[in-house]
């Protein structure tokens, strides 16, 4: 036995997750609403009455106003709690035992029963050992998998849940330095943010010169003028039957699966109110009001330009703006081919991956011939998503 001044390190670490308390949403109950008396409601209402207003505004909150009445009546709302995502290591066996150990202790606190406090205490005690040993077993396994140093703290980072609560935006920068920490003034700051970016960055670039564009590409001098927009029931009710009924609602909180279950019956007011929007040339108020959500991208985090900007806009404006689209396609693309062979986004059949393919055999090409070859890369991260169509127009 001897002596040594180098003691052995080592440290304990207690794994016991942080478990991050359950969100209270409100959402709608479907289970008792009946489709096809749903259905006969929208289809009794009278949505024509919303015709009678002058102001475009108050049409869309006539409309929206039986909409929303004739939901509340089939679909109620209630608040649901939410829990975080369920333990990897719990099977069903446990979730079993978990929602009996529930059901007793419910019944055991009203009846006051002796024999089942008994039987819960029992179950308690089954529950709890099986989640020891399955969580000693599932990060056994998941411990034995780990090759790297990197993956081991990782797998210390999710055991540990030391991650729960850094999805929160954290503090912001001002124009002039000074940070911003509260909730209300970071939702302000990034609103401002979003609203003004393109005007910012338009007013920073020089307008480009009449013709400059246009002779870069092979469409003529003089183009069609687009007269009018269709909108078409059949197109509509297309539309609403095959929405995704697992988008988020807008603003507005109509779900894409109540409009889904309207069906057929909710078309005809659908069209009547986009044919308003359009008769008067004026957009509704409440559809310009996004839900947003930024999502952080990279570098520095109390930046607002690192964040982008996610939309949750009305289902029914959603609609209508695809058949704007449809029309604007139909015009451009088919009946009068104003586009030039340069163009390879928003066309049909071509795709980001066909335009690298003709590229790269483009380049080969030129290379087998004794060419040489020189690319240009402008990245235009922020250049799309925020510039004004003033600009667009212009250019």
């Amino acid at each position: 036995m001897g002596i040594s001044d180098h003691d052995l390190i080592y440290a304990t670490i207690r794994l016991k997750n942080k478990r991050p308390p359950p969100k209270h949403i409100r959402t709608r109950a479907y289970k008792k609403l009946d489709p096809d008396k749903f259905r006969g409601d929208i289809e009794s209402a009278p949505f024509h009455v919303a015709s009678v207003f002058e102001d475009a505004d108050d049409i869309l909150w006539a409309w929206q106003k039986l909409f929303t009445d004739i939901c509340d009546d089939h679909a109620p709302w209630k608040e649901v709690k939410i829990r975080s995502s369920c333990a990897p290591w719990i099977t069903g066996d446990i979730r079993f035992k978990m929602n009996r150990r529930y059901k007793l202790f419910k019944k055991a606190t009203t009846t006051k029963c002796p024999l089942l406090w008994q039987e819960y205490k029992k179950v308690r005690n089954e529950v709890t050992s099986d989640l020891r040993i399955a969580k000693a077993s599932h990060f056994s396994k998941m411990f034995k998998e780990v090759k790297k140093t990197s993956a081991y703290w990782n797998l210390i980072s999710d055991a540990t849940n030391s991650r729960v609560h850094m999805k929160n935006i954290g503090p912001l920068k001002r124009s002039d330095g000074s940070l911003v920490v509260t909730d209300d003034e970071k939702a302000r700051l990034m609103n401002s943010h979003f609203a003004l970016v393109g005007e910012k960055l338009a007013r920073a670039l020089p307008l480009p010169r009449n013709g400059e564009c246009q002779n870069a590409m092979d469409i003529p001098n003089v183009q069609p003028q687009l007269a009018e927009i269709t909108i078409s029931s059949q197109s509509v009710s297309d539309k609403v039957n095959s929405l995704n009924t697992n988008k988020s609602p807008g603003p507005d909180s109509i779900s894409p699966k109540l409009i889904k279950l309207a069906g057929n019956a909710i078309v005809p007011s659908l069209v009547s109110l986009y044919h308003e929007s359009i008769k008067r040339r004026a957009v509704y108020s409440a559809w310009k009001i996004a839900r947003l959500t930024p999502i952080y991208k990279k570098d520095d985090e109390t930046d607002c330009g690192n964040y982008r900007p996610v939309s949750l806009l009305s289902v029914p404006s959603k609609i209508m703006e695809s058949e704007v689209n449809d029309t604007l396609v139909r015009h451009v693309f088919k009946d009068n081919n104003l586009v030039s062979n340069k163009q390879w986004a928003f066309r049909s059949g071509y795709s980001t991956e066909l335009l690298l393919t003709h590229l790269t055999e483009t380049w080969r090409t030129a290379l087998d011939s004794g060419k040489a070859v020189a690319v240009a890369l402008l990245t235009l991260r922020k250049l799309l998503t925020v510039f004004p169509m003033t600009y667009w127009r212009r250019s």
